[in-house]
């Protein structure tokens, strides 16, 4: 059911708020039942169950760890799903995976074909309530994997996983063409942390991780929650509320250096502090745009969407291409926003221009309400929320209720700082 807000115009003042990166507490919480911790351990986690994606990790551990649970049900986390098909087919147990509506539109076949090359059998129907189930049986072999991250890199995490839970030591090649090591770092640091051994060579057009078999999970003696850093993707909402007008928002103290892919988000806000200083002209023909290669940082899209509509320059975001394969396509749907504020943008191939302009954003709709849309995607709602700040106008946004899916507090954490809604009837 749609939860539908309206959103009144604001300013906020206070604390950011910080959470742990829901990138390390999905892999935290698969090595932690990996080695079979005692309850007090696992229980660490419970704060976390209201995290729909990172419920769907405990639950899905859960039941591969049963004698009698053959069912995990991902909801709408690709992580959950990608990660947990390697581990599934490394342990031999046969089990259903069973995808939301949404999630059974996103690319999964690329990895059923590697599992299934790979000695496993996957068999894929739709039930009743159109929801993708995955039947899969047999044991993924030890041997030699090429994988490469165009679609994702979550499911060579899932190998990473796995693979040292074979009878025979392993070799992963990631291709350097597609590479984006940031996430497989994280989770080459938490297994590191749990004990899993591996070596990794970098050679010119990839690199090669070999993985010794036969391995033990085993739980560090210190809190496991230490190992997680700050999560940028959270934090980027309201770093952009700050630098689109929320001036009395107080830094949080964050880490100096991350491997997370999203904390480039302080040099993006902080190139667009200097430009706007600068007062580069909007409309000059021999403007060069501010550019963007969001390829890495498909969560901060969203918002950075907010942030180049309220710039004084125009923003070229590049390789664009799995945007559009996300919780929502998020160039339809940040293009169907920014048109309702005025605000001009094209697509050309893999880019999308916006030229942005200040004054159009900030002018009242003849309308007296915008209406905007979700899209079911947690991440467009969070920019959605933010857009309302700097507004006039009001904000119908209908879908608020994706906010569950990575953030749950956000609305109640908005309120606080001084955010301003209504439940929409």
């Amino acid at each position: 059911m749609n939860t539908d807000i309206l959103l009144h115009p604001c300013s906020l003042d206070g604390r950011i708020p910080l959470h742990p990166s829901k990138s390390y507490l999905h892999r935290l919480i698969i090595a932690c039942y990996l080695s079979c911790d005692d309850p007090k351990t696992l229980h660490l986690f419970d704060e976390f169950k209201e995290i729909q994606d990172l419920n769907a990790t405990i639950n899905g551990m859960n039941a591969l760890l049963s004698s009698d649970n053959k069912q995990v049900f991902t909801g709408e986390s690709a992580s959950t799903l990608r990660m947990l098909l390697p581990i599934a087919l490394a342990m031999n147990k046969p089990c259903k995976f069973i995808l939301s509506k949404s999630l059974s539109k996103r690319p999964i076949k690329f990895l059923l074909d590697i599992l299934t090359d790979a000695g496993a059998t996957c068999t894929t129907s739709f039930d009743e309530n159109d929801r993708l189930n995955i039947d899969v049986t047999g044991k993924i072999n030890p041997g030699t994997y090429t994988l490469d991250t165009a679609v994702s890199s979550q499911h060579i995490s899932g190998f990473l996983f796995a693979l040292s839970l074979l009878y025979k030591p392993c070799e992963l090649i990631v291709n350097e063409k597609y590479s984006d090591k940031s996430y497989i770092n994280i989770t080459l640091n938490v297994i590191k942390q749990f004990g899993i051994r591996y070596d990794m060579e970098k050679f010119q057009d990839r690199y090669v991780i070999n993985i010794d078999g036969r391995q033990t999970y085993t739980s560090p003696t210190y809190n496991i929650l230490s190992i997680a850093e700050p999560d940028f993707s959270n934090l980027t909402p309201w770093l952009i509320a700050r630098a689109i007008g929320s001036y009395k928002l107080t830094l949080p103290d964050l880490p100096s250096s991350s491997p997370q892919p999203d904390s480039i988000i302080m040099k993006i806000i902080n190139a667009y502090d200097t430009m706007n200083r600068e007062k580069i002209r909007l409309n000059s023909s021999e403007e060069e745009p501010y550019t963007i290669d969001i390829s890495k940082s498909l969560d901060l899209f969203p918002p950075l969407c907010v942030l180049a509509a309220f710039s004084n320059t125009k923003t070229l975001f590049t390789n664009i291409d799995k945007l559009k394969i996300k919780e929502s396509d998020r160039v339809k749907s940040m293009q169907d926003i920014l048109a309702k504020i005025n605000i001009d943008t094209s697509i050309s191939k893999n880019t999308l221009l916006i030229n942005g302009n200040p004054e159009s954003v900030s002018c009242r709709s003849p309308k007296g309400i915008i209406h905007l849309n979700s899209y079911g995607d947690h991440r467009i709602a969070m920019a959605a929320i933010i857009l309302s700040c700097r507004l006039n106008t009001p904000i119908h946004l209908c879908g608020a209720d994706a906010l569950k899916k990575s953030y749950p507090s956000f609305l109640e954490e908005f309120k606080s700082l001084g955010g301003k809604y209504d439940i929409y009837v």
